[in-house]
């Protein structure tokens, strides 16, 4: 199941995320 993380990672590749960085940290802490 390809949840909000799967999006923020494909955001993450292309280096365009200012405040989602932090959403990727807590999404990992999870």
């Amino acid at each position: 199941m390809l949840s909000d993380g799967d999006v923020l990672f494909s955001k993450h590749e292309e280096q365009r995320f200012p405040e989602e960085a932090e959403i990727l940290d807590r999404l990992r802490a999870r």
